[in-house]
């Protein structure tokens, strides 16, 4: 999982820009928290062309497992 922020970065840096975001709604009382990138359209590892979109598709980060 990759912070939001960082992969605005990687995008800037990969020469394309941010398209869509989606990101989950928030239960009704609820604050959503700290949200990641889950996925992206297109998938990790694709070759794209210099200025092409990339969806980013957010969730909540995974929570620490205690020892």
């Amino acid at each position: 999982c990759v912070a939001f922020g960082k992969a605005k970065s990687a995008l800037k840096w990969a020469h394309c820009t941010l398209g869509k975001v989606t990101k989950p709604k928030a239960k009704k009382g609820k604050k959503l928290g700290p949200l990641v990138v889950k996925s992206s359209t297109p998938g990790a590892g694709t070759r794209l062309a210099v200025n092409s979109k990339v969806d980013l598709k957010l969730g909540p980060k995974p929570k620490k497992k205690k020892k």
